[in-house]
């Protein structure tokens, strides 16, 4: 019986009481015997991968399983998607290889994963999401603006370093202005992380740039910030609305001249400068009582 067989013929029962190194070099053996066969759709060999706690076996099974999707094997594609789901595979470990994988593609601009993804994004176990986000985030990079939903998912992620990958993400789309980031940017400014809620005002000034009033709120919130630099981007951002006239702006600009460091306040005075010559009433007045001072 050649070794494939004799992997599909055993009961999993049965092949877990193999140590892992008799399994894993059966699997090695029968895997190579198999190039170019469809045994790949075998019951066994994806029991296996849905149930091994071994990830040199996961790996083994995951590499044919690759090789096989690679040659345009429709249900093996159809199997590693599904392979992402909670739901259909318990297993955390054979869950990280397949979002590896993808995130691997996604690196090359290979949205083939771009579902599985943001499947991903709602595993329970935070490497995962963590593996998942960086994906999508690879995919942003690169102005794919279907990882918008899992993005958005990902900045209320329980993890500090897993919502900073989804801003990163988002700030990436920003900045190419999609403003479809603006609700997912609006969280990040709360965040507890400074690094966070600076990718989220930056993202917010990107958007500003085109006099995107509804980023007047998070832009508002960032004047505030406990950070310097974010309160700069904030006050970048305002300037920018103050160019278009707006002239809600006024408040956040008057926080901002009295700033603890000297760059925020000059951001601040030419905002006041470019409402004023809006013909804006307020920000006038505000110039004219500086230059009595």
């Amino acid at each position: 019986m050649s070794n494939i067989w004799l992997v599909v013929w055993l009961s999993y029962s049965a092949a877990r009481k193999l140590t892992s190194r008799q399994l894993n070099a059966n699997l090695r053996r029968a895997l190579k015997q198999s190039e170019g066969k469809r045994v790949v759709n075998s019951r066994m060999l994806k029991k296996i991968f849905l149930e091994s706690k071994d990830t040199r076996v996961l790996k083994e099974v995951f590499e044919h399983f690759v090789a096989r999707s690679k040659s345009g094997d429709v249900q093996v594609n159809l199997f590693l998607n599904r392979c992402i789901s909670e739901k259909f595979n318990k297993n955390a470990d054979s869950r990280r290889e397949v979002l590896k994988y993808f995130k691997g593609l996604a690196g090359k601009g290979d949205s083939f994963g771009l579902k599985g993804l943001i499947v991903g994004v709602k595993d329970s176990v935070a490497s995962n999401r963590e593996v998942a986000l960086a994906g999508l985030r690879e995919l942003a990079e690169q102005n794919n603006r279907h990882v918008l939903s899992g993005l958005v998912i990902g900045v209320k992620d329980k993890v500090e370093s897993n919502r900073r990958i989804a801003l990163m993400g988002l700030r990436e789309l920003a900045e190419r202005g999609d403003a479809r980031t603006l609700n997912g940017l609006l969280v990040g400014v709360k965040d507890f992380d400074v690094i966070n809620r600076g990718l989220a005002v930056w993202g917010l000034q990107n958007l500003a740039v085109d006099g995107d009033a509804r980023t007047l709120p998070g832009l508002m919130i960032g004047v505030r910030d406990s950070n310097a630099n974010n309160r700069g981007r904030a006050l970048e951002g305002l300037k920018n609305l103050a160019r278009k006239g707006d002239a809600r702006v006024l408040r956040g600009l008057m926080i901002g001249l009295k700033d603890s460091d000297n760059y925020n306040r000059i951001e601040a005075l030419i905002g006041l400068e470019l409402l004023a010559e809006k013909g804006n009433f307020e920000a006038k007045k505000a110039l004219n009582g500086l230059k009595k001072k």
